[in-house]
This record gives C-alpha cells, structure tokens and sequence, in this order.
C-alpha cells in the first residue's frame, strides 16, 4: 500500500478574519501554528513520515474560480507529478488551500457536485488516502 496525506494549511491571519487567501501566502495566526505542530504530531504519531511533499505549484492553486476551474488545473498535476511520486514512495504528503484540496477529494472520492458544495476541508487535520501499490492514485 502506498499512502496520500491531504493537509490543509493552519489557520493564517486572513482565514481568522475569513479573507480569502488563494492568492496571497499568509503567516500563520497563533492558533495555525498550534495546529501546524499538532498535524506533526498526529503524522509522526500515526508512523506517517512522507518521502516527498508535494507542494502544489502556483498555477495549481486556486485564484478565484469555480472548483471546476480548479479542478481542470488540478488533475493534469494530479497525474503528471503527485500519481507518479505516489509510485516512487510510499508515503506523500500535499499541503495545500482548501479549495484545492477538496477538488482533489472531489476527485478521489467521486463527489457528486451537489454534495462537494458541504464539503470541508479542516485546517491541519491530516487526511489518509491508501492505494494498493500496483494502481497509485486509484482506490480498490
């Protein structure tokens, strides 16, 4: 089995004040720091100690659009960059916005459009995907 960690950043001092934060990297508040060294523990508790975090690049980030448009640029770096780490390593962890994360949940777990809209992604909560190592990227 190989293992994909979704995490959704700690809380930055816009996501306090619920300011949307795509297009600018925010410093963490407080409490995002906190959750940022209690998403280290829950990793390094759960024995999860990735070979390669995949940093989504900027152009794979949302900048205001429908989660479709995120979505249509998400899935090629879907599949050119974190399918293949998924095939190098055994363990890989993606950090990203919350939009971005959840059209990738969308994604992996076949989210009906109706339903994606309730969807949340917490912050710093690392969320575990386990494929079989014969089809990284592809549930059983």
């Amino acid at each position: 089995m190989v293992v994909l960690i979704l995490l959704r950043h700690g809380e930055s001092a816009w996501n306090a004040t619920d300011v949307f934060t795509g297009w600018v990297d925010v410093q963490l508040s407080d409490r995002g720091r906190q959750q940022a060294r209690q998403a280290g523990r829950l990793l390094a508790d759960g024995g999860h100690f990735p070979g390669v975090g995949a940093a989504l690049p900027p152009e794979a980030r949302p900048r205001g659009e429908s989660l479709h448009d995120v979505t249509l640029r998400l899935l090629p770096y879907w599949y050119d960059a974190i399918v293949p780490d998924l095939r190098r390593y055994d363990c890989v962890l993606v950090v990203s916005h919350g939009n971005t994360l959840r059209a990738l949940i969308k994604h992996l777990e076949t989210v009906s459009d109706d339903a994606v809209s309730g969807l949340e992604v917490p912050n710093a909560t690392p969320l575990s995907y386990e494929f079989p190592a014969s089809r990284p990227g592809q549930p059983d």
